[in-house]
């Protein structure tokens, strides 16, 4: 949500779109990751520098998606600026939450029988 925000602040001052949803992505990408580390995904025990190199892989081919489909619905369907980044989240949010739950912050066998006490 906080890419989102950057976003709207950014297009107030005319910042080209594009321009505006990079750097939105790159403000809120630390953040993101520590908090679907530790607060969504509670994966305290999984490698930390290996999770944050997958991390970075989906949030970079989500923002690839991102631009992708910005340049779709604001270049060829004629769709806002304004309105274009609400129905982008509609796709690259379930894409994060699936890749990273399935891929990014999966826990091995070992760790999830250490949350359940076996």
């Amino acid at each position: 949500m906080s890419s989102l925000i950057i976003y709207y602040i950014l297009l107030y001052f005319n910042v080209h779109y594009n321009i505006a949803i990079i750097l939105g992505y790159i403000g809120s990408s630390i953040i993101g990751y520590f908090l679907n580390r530790i607060w969504v995904f509670q994966a305290r025990k999984n490698s930390f520098s290996s999770s944050l190199v997958k991390y970075y892989i989906v949030y970079i081919s989500a923002l690839l998606l991102n631009l992708i489909c910005m340049h779709l619905w604001i270049e060829i369907l004629s769709i806002s600026n304004k309105l274009a980044p609400l129905l982008t989240l509609c796709i690259t949010i379930p894409y994060n939450f699936l890749l990273s739950k399935l891929w990014v912050f999966k826990e091995s066998g070992e760790n999830k029988n250490e949350k359940r006490g076996i």
